[in-house]
């Protein structure tokens, strides 16, 4: 296990892996996050940046993790489905991006509302990045804290994911292509009042 705030790769440095963001900063983050998509000799450009060999983006796990996970909060933040499709299909593809969506549209199903979360704050807590033939995987955990809303009401959420993902090449990009959420805790949830308080 990494220390809070530590990264391990495949050669077991620690590195730091922190992103803090208001929920503006995190949408904007997911913005800047989209650069080119076009295979460069085997090196694949990530959503987040320049073109990387599956090396690299095993050993620059901690800007990309981050950085693919605030473009699916931005999705989740989202109400109409194509916006959340396309969102989630910069970062995602294959069956995670089929998973993500539907977790997403499962999430809004049967509501009479429009649910809506902001995101305030996430850091990477523990992030293990390992290449296997044809992409990179990577198990991870993060803390994020936002407000979420529903039925006039929100509610402060103080929650701990882990998952693990595997990011292949896809379009010529690298993208997570299977996401399997391992752990979910809240840590603390305010009952919160009617919205807007």
């Amino acid at each position: 296990m990494v220390p809070r705030g530590g990264v391990k790769t495949g050669d077991d440095a620690l590195r730091t892996g922190t992103i803090m963001a208001t929920s503006l900063g995190l949408a904007a983050l997911g913005v800047a996050a989209l650069g080119s998509v076009a295979d460069q000799g085997g090196a694949y450009a990530t959503a987040a940046g320049p073109a990387l060999s599956a090396p690299a983006l095993a050993e620059d796990a901690a800007r990309v993790a981050p950085d693919y996970l605030a473009v699916i909060y931005d999705a989740f933040g989202r109400t109409d489905e194509g916006e959340i499709y396309d969102t989630l299909a910069m970062v995602a593809g294959g069956e995670a991006l089929v998973t993500l969506y539907l977790e997403r549209m499962g999430a809004m199903a049967g509501v009479d509302y429009e649910p809506d979360q902001t995101v305030f704050e996430m850091d990477m807590l523990d992030l293990d990045a390992r290449q296997f033939e044809g992409g990179v995987w990577m198990d991870a955990t993060w803390h994020v804290m936002g407000l979420v809303g529903h039925e006039g009401h929100r509610h402060v959420r103080d929650n701990t994911y882990s998952a693990r993902f595997e990011m292949t090449p896809e379009s010529g990009a690298w993208r997570i292509t299977r996401f399997t959420l391992t752990d979910a805790e809240r840590i603390t949830a305010d009952a919160g009042g009617a919205a807007g308080q």
